[in-house]
């Protein structure tokens, strides 16, 4: 995002205990609170995301707008005021907790990412956004969910609401897509909605590479390099160290496990590092000038020269 965009960002972060159940969560004030503020002048677009902290019951809100003033307007407008008081009228014992901060970057990792293109008829706005209200806070409740986030309508696409919906699997995304909750949801809609148009996002390297909040996988190149940077040196140790074990299996059960310890190894322990390393210069706005995009080439570059000088030297050639 850039200051065109929006030199201003508040964040909404509730968090409560993981022994609470999930049906206590605060998760219907959040979404309630995005589809409140998508109203409001100056609103870019917002998102609620799930925690990536193990054994930590906690969601976060990201709302932007495209100017402090904009954004002062929303957090002093009643309609906030209300929700978050809500919020805090929840039992004590609930563990409940909300402030606002300047947020980094959200990018959700390993997900699968449905974009839902929705155009609403006329006169109906408040109708769908009661509706979707309690859609989002229904799929949030389901296996594997990994957050949303709203895109309101433009002057070119006039009441054409698009969803950005994150699922960690594509079987847990199925289920929520074909479950009998969705089904009562979609056919209220029926009334006031025109049509929908229901699109799946993925990458080159899904589960490997993540999205950013809108749900774009960063340039083929540049996840490209970074799954080189990352499976180099675990096959080449594979392949010296390991192979020459499992050297009288026949050939397809070896090739079988030794890909399988790969992609393992890659999955859980290379790639979750440099995609922390990097994840700022996978998803450089377009505007970026070259040389941003050049400076983690170079970086990436010579770590690869670095990764082959270390092979070369640790692994011996006989």
């Amino acid at each position: 995002m850039n200051e065109t965009q929006a030199d201003a960002v508040v964040t909404l972060m509730t968090r409560m205990s993981s022994q609470i159940q999930a049906s206590k969560l605060p998760i219907d004030y959040l979404i309630q609170l995005m589809m409140a503020c998508s109203s409001y002048d100056g609103f870019i677009n917002a998102e609620v995301t799930p925690t990536e902290k193990l054994n930590v019951n906690e969601w976060v809100l990201v709302q932007r707008f495209r100017s402090h003033q904009q954004t002062q307007a929303w957090l002093d407008s009643e309609q906030n005021k209300s929700i978050i008081s809500k919020i805090q009228s929840l039992p004590a014992s609930d563990g409940v907790e909300i402030h606002h901060e300047e947020p980094g970057q959200i990018i959700t990792q390993g997900s699968i990412t449905t974009a839902i293109a929705t155009e609403i008829l006329p006169g109906q706005e408040t109708n769908y956004s009661i509706l979707e209200c309690k859609m989002q806070a229904a799929q949030a409740r389901f296996p594997g969910y990994r957050g949303v986030h709203i895109l309101p309508p433009t002057e070119q696409s006039q009441r054409m609401w698009v969803t950005l919906m994150r699922f960690d699997t594509v079987e847990n995304l199925e289920k929520w897509m074909s479950s009998p909750e969705r089904k009562k949801f979609m056919i209220e809609a029926k009334q006031f909605v025109k049509s929908t148009d229901i699109k799946q996002v993925a990458g080159s390297f899904p589960g490997w590479i993540p999205t950013d909040a809108s749900g774009n996988s960063p340039p083929n190149w540049k996840a490209g390099l970074l799954v080189l940077l990352g499976l180099y040196p675990v096959v080449t140790f594979e392949i010296r160290y390991f192979m020459p074990l499992i050297d009288s299996l026949p050939m397809a059960p070896r090739d079988l496990l030794a890909n399988a310890i790969s992609v393992a190894l890659t999955t859980w322990i290379t790639m979750p590092l440099f995609v922390k390393w990097f994840g700022g210069w996978l998803f450089l706005p377009k505007q970026t000038p070259f040389k941003e995009h050049a400076k983690g080439l170079l970086i990436i570059l010579a770590l690869l020269i670095a990764e082959t000088l270390a092979m070369w030297y640790v692994i011996p050639s006989h």
